[in-house]
């Protein structure tokens, strides 16, 4: 009669930890800043969690698709910015170079 008791405990107990290690697999994370919330519900960044409760390391870059859509268009906007000053400038110092 012990034994089945023992035994019966022993089961629930290895479904409690499994269903608790499930539960571990799960990161809840914020859909627009990837953030992620930890067990005191604080949110810090995806890199710092993983470096704080793993050995992982992190190197960072930019992927094709980041490239296109937001380095690109910024670098655009920048040489577009410093042609207008340029343009600007030109105008100010006049085709001979000396301040009007």
């Amino acid at each position: 009669m012990v034994e089945a008791q023992q035994a019966r405990l022993i089961k629930e107990l290895q479904g409690a930890l499994a269903e608790v290690e499930t539960l571990r697999e799960f990161l809840p994370i914020c859909s627009y800043c990837r953030k992620v919330r930890d067990d005191q519900n604080y949110w810090s960044q995806i890199e710092k969690y993983l470096s704080d409760h793993t050995s992982t390391k992190f190197s960072h870059g930019i992927c094709p698709d980041c490239y296109l859509t937001k380095v690109e268009p910024g670098l655009e906007e920048m040489k577009r910015r410093n042609a207008e000053v340029r343009a600007r400038d030109a105008g100010e110092l006049g085709e001979s170079g000396v301040d009007r």
